[in-house]
């Protein structure tokens, strides 16, 4: 990235190295070009405040009216800059943007990200250091050389890729289990009423570590990782030959709907 190359009102993407481009970044707007960098306009977000969290998160203000400038507490920050887009008598909606401030290569200055997170590195603080030399989270952003309007093509196709695997599994799911209410109808049985029927302990255990650590893709790992190396004693603990990949999403089906029962709960 050449940022000599950009003007002022260009609009550009920005991503932390550390993550796949479609998975962490933000869009911004050129607002200032210098022979030592540029500054962007981040997009900004909308936050939402309910009335008890006005005072925690909106320094110094409890009283809010559309169109003001307020400052809003972020991580360590306290100095957020937002304007209130709309005011209810149960909360208040804030846009917050952020000024990033880049060098010559297209990343983020020190001064900048330590001013976007609210702390950096320092003698008397080794957490603070360790996060800020170790943390990917809190790395600095880079600015995207990919022109824009080809990125957002990237992305808006990643976007339909991941919809349509969304589709496809939720056609699965139902398939899956239309499949399971025939055969019980019929007068055979799927045997399975709970994932220890035929997952032992160890199993058991690290089917939930897996689920903890990500959802992404749970039963494909689930199958290449637990039910295939295995198939041979589930089969017998079952009674019958069964598709490694109908049981993984047996399997993610019978974590789904535990979350899902959980947080009817709270």
């Amino acid at each position: 990235m050449d940022t000599t190359k950009l003007v002022v009102g260009q609009d550009v993407y920005m991503f932390n190295d550390h993550y796949p481009y479609w998975f962490c970044g933000q869009r911004g707007k050129v607002v200032k070009v210098t022979p030592k960098g540029v500054d962007v306009q981040t997009a900004g977000e909308l936050l939402r405040f309910d009335t008890n969290n006005i005072p925690v998160f909106i320094v110094g203000q409890t009283t809010l009216v559309v169109g003001q400038d307020v400052d809003v507490a972020y991580c360590q920050r306290k100095d957020r800059r937002g304007k209130v887009v709309k005011a209810t008598p149960s909360g208040v909606e804030v846009q917050v943007a952020d000024l990033l401030r880049f060098d010559n290569d297209g990343y983020e200055l020190d001064v900048s990200r330590r001013d976007r997170l609210g702390f950096g590195p320092s003698p008397e603080d080794k957490f603070y250091t360790s996060l800020w030399q170790t943390a990917p989270e809190f790395g600095p952003w880079h600015l995207d050389d990919m022109p824009f309007a080809e990125r957002t093509a990237l992305l808006e196709q990643k976007n339909r890729e991941w919809k349509a695997v969304s589709e496809q599994k939720d056609r699965d799911f139902k398939a899956l289990f239309e499949r399971a209410a025939q055969t019980a109808q019929g007068g055979g049985s799927t045997r399975i009423t709970g994932l220890l029927d035929f997952l032992n302990v160890e199993e058991f255990h690290l089917a939930d570590r897996m689920w903890e650590e990500s959802e992404h893709d749970y039963a494909n790992r689930i199958a290449n990782r637990i039910i295939e190396p295995n198939i041979a004693r589930i089969n017998a603990a079952l009674g019958q030959e069964n598709s490694p990949k109908y049981l993984a999403y047996v399997v993610e089906y019978i974590k789904e709907y535990a979350r899902k029962k959980a947080q009817e709960m709270k």
